[in-house]
């Protein structure tokens, strides 16, 4: 909580300061009490809890309090000792070694603000019945330090600073008459360029996906996609704070994409095999038969470059990224062996192994096996639903209900 206004310290019980614009909040404070308290504090407590750890059982809170309120009277009456009832009543168990006591605490430790109240603000030998959400605390004050300050409990009022309804019904009324005029692909993308609207675009929509990028709750939109066709103009869909109306660019049908739909992709791949193909001629053509990694580097114009420790399990080469291909063919070799160019994902390799360092195996391979286990053992529930889906050859549908 923030107040800019520094006064809350000297001013009087009671008053009221701001408002204030904090962020997206218009905020009120009022200072509602003001109480001395202690620096700091020790106590000892008995926990007669809603979850019983002693029983294994629940109880109500009425059924807590009437133990906890009949234990105070025992207690007042010195009819029993509080070491006693620690040891044979309290379900607080981190603290019955100790009586109890957790030692002294000021406003700042971790405990619940009822306990810590109950000890900063109360006297020596003074004991009470404090309720908490762990159930009732049977508190008795030992000690209280000598120095004392003053705890500020300060309530607040908050209003979001949003637009109005005349606001948002002027809004929704543009976005209808943009949806209303603009029914066709073309003139709904000449009109975002003509009134410089904002234009997103969501791909890959799944028939059960419940948000889509920068939107939240989307699950209408989502169902409108799937029962729209392709060009098809939305009415309006309102949102937390904007109004959007879509356009449904493209529909991708289950099986084989049609070329024009992956030509792009299909392109770059086929550029990047011809470039691979060219690289490896080169390989052969400059390097010949040269075996030494260093000749070969030189007569193409490369640096030779090392890598340190790779494994057979190694996901990425330093530097380069992810490589199977040549981790692949490195940890096939033997030292002193040069490969011939290959092709990687990152471009076209010679890989010349200078040492090969076998691996220790341990000696017991139970660890190893436990987490192998424990790997499969995580994968074998989705895994088998998934297959089990596969094999009733069923097709997930839930997007068109309110799930």
């Amino acid at each position: 909580m923030i107040i800019s206004d520094s006064t809350v310290f000297t001013a009087p019980k009671g008053t009221v300061f701001g408002p204030y614009v904090e962020g997206t909040f218009v905020k009120i404070y009022k200072l509602s009490d003001i109480k001395s308290i202690a620096d700091s504090a020790k106590v000892r407590h008995i926990l007669i809890g809603l979850q019983s750890q002693k029983t294994q059982t629940t109880r109500t809170p009425e059924v807590a309090k009437r133990i906890a309120d009949s234990l105070l009277v025992l207690l007042k009456a010195k009819a029993v000792k509080f070491d006693t009832l620690v040891k044979t009543m309290s379900d607080d168990l981190g603290s019955i070694e100790k009586g109890g006591d957790y030692g002294w605490f000021d406003e700042n430790k971790g405990f619940v603000d009822p306990f810590k109240n109950a000890g900063l603000q109360g006297t020596v030998r003074n004991i009470t019945v404090v309720p908490t959400q762990f159930g009732f605390h049977i508190i008795e004050v030992l000690n209280v330090s000598k120095t004392r300050h003053n705890s500020y409990t300060v309530a607040q009022i908050t209003k979001l600073i949003g637009p109005s309804g005349e606001t948002n019904q002027e809004y929704y009324k543009i976005a209808s008459d943009f949806s209303g005029k603009n029914q066709t692909a073309d003139a709904f993308n000449k009109s975002i360029d003509t009134e410089k609207l904002n234009k997103r675009i969501a791909e890959n929509i799944k028939e059960g996906d419940k948000t889509l990028p920068g939107l939240e709750a989307a699950k209408d939109l989502v169902r409108w996609v799937y029962k729209a066709k392709k060009g098809e103009i939305s009415p309006v869909f309102e949102f937390k704070d904007r109004f959007i109306v879509a356009n449904l660019v493209s529909i991708k049908e289950k099986g084989i994409a049609p070329l024009e739909d992956v030509k792009e992709d299909v392109t770059a791949k086929a550029i990047r095999d011809k470039k691979a193909e060219a690289f490896m001629k080169e390989f052969e053509t400059k390097a010949g038969a040269s075996k030494s990694i260093t000749d070969i580097a030189t007569k193409m114009g490369l640096t030779a470059e090392t890598s340190d420790n790779l494994t057979f399990s190694a996901y990425n080469v330093a530097t380069i990224g992810r490589e199977d291909a040549l981790i692949g063919t490195a940890t096939a070799l033997k030292a002193g062996a040069t490969s011939k160019a290959i092709k990687g994902d990152n471009g076209v390799f010679v890989v010349a192994v200078s040492s090969v360092k076998d691996a220790v195996l341990p000696q017991d391979f139970k660890g190893k096996q436990q987490e192998i286990e424990r790997t499969n053992g995580g994968r074998v529930d989705y895994e088998l639903f998934d297959a089990l889906k596969a094999k009733a050859n069923i097709e997930d549908h839930r997007g068109k209900f309110d799930f």
